[in-house]
């Protein structure tokens, strides 16, 4: 299959968004980066109100306060990196390295500003676009027909799909079949892989260039990959390693029409292999998750059969 690289230096704007219980910091930041064309800022003064919007929007840069109404920047940027986790994080605030969460902020990589040193304002746009930039420079293959199959993903209600039941037992059947540490049902969006199911492990998103699936479904058939980390496209990906993934199997969500929407892959925390029994029984999970799709796109909800299992 041919490919083309993508990254996110195509994009033309730095989406950042700004939180900090005071306006006039907030008014004073939207000022600075406005000058900007590059960038756009959005200002609010809470966690919860700045989670709303990270469900609204997708955000390059996070810039908080250290210390909120409802929590500290700690609790906002673990909130940023679950949906976001190559977002940059700055911490731009009042606060001293002794009023800070020393333990959390080894845990996250943050950039530090504080507002008591002269001129810092001035500087932030900066920082944003040198640290923004830097982290959209890395590029991820894509299939070269990728605006249509971006296209056909859309003609599935994901939402709808993802509450069905239906999946969730096609991954619990699969990884008790295999028996793996964790089996999910991902399907491949332009920057992130949303998980219909996932069994054996808390996931629901993936930024998309740190996948294994972005690989993988540019190859025909199964793809397995013994040990991860022995792997020179994963060896360095500090995502994979930090989820514990060390082996991995997965094949294509083909439709009908041959368009690929995603992947079923089976996750183990050892090296493993597959037998070709295993690969077969494998390409029939998939089928049947493609079936289950279908079945969802093309008849509404209240007319559809009875799922698998009931």
């Amino acid at each position: 299959m041919e490919t083309r690289i993508y990254s996110d230096m195509d994009r033309e704007t730095i989406a950042v968004l700004h939180v900090d219980g005071d306006r006039g910091v907030r008014e004073d930041v939207a000022e600075q980066i406005g000058e900007y064309s590059d960038m756009s800022v959005t200002g609010t003064r809470t966690i919860e109100r700045a989670t709303d919007r990270l469900a609204d929007d997708p955000v390059d840069c996070v810039i908080s306060e250290y210390d909120l109404s409802d929590g500290t920047a700690f609790d906002l940027f673990s909130r940023v990196r679950e949906q976001y986790p190559d977002a940059a994080c700055i911490l731009y605030t009042d606060a001293t390295f002794a009023e800070i969460d020393n333990e959390r902020s080894e845990e996250m990589v943050v950039e530090y500003l504080s507002k008591r040193i002269p001129g810092t304002e001035q500087r932030l746009p900066g920082l944003v676009r040198d640290i923004t930039r830097g982290r959209m420079q890395v590029g991820y293959p894509v299939p070269e027909n990728e605006d249509e199959r971006l296209d056909t993903v859309t003609e599935y209600d994901l939402d709808e799909f993802a509450s069905s039941p239906a999946f969730e037992r096609l991954a619990t059947l699969a990884r008790s079949h295999f028996g793996v540490n964790a089996v999910f049902i991902g399907i491949m969006k332009a920057h992130e892989e949303e998980l219909l199911a996932c069994r054996g492990a808390e996931w629901s998103v993936f930024d998309r260039q740190n996948t294994i699936c972005t690989y993988s479904m540019l190859e025909d058939g199964p793809t397995v990959i013994e040990d991860v980390q022995a792997d020179s496209r994963f060896e360095h990906n500090e995502r994979l390693e930090e989820l514990g993934i060390r082996s991995w199997a997965g094949v294509d969500l083909t439709t009908p029409e041959g368009t690929v929407l995603g992947e079923l892959c089976l996750i183990h925390d050892t090296p493993r292999t597959y037998d070709e029994a295993d690969l077969e029984d494998l390409r029939l999970f998939a089928e049947e998750v493609v079936e289950q799709l279908e079945l969802r796109r093309r008849i509404p909800p209240s007319e559809t059969t009875p799922e698998l299992g009931e």
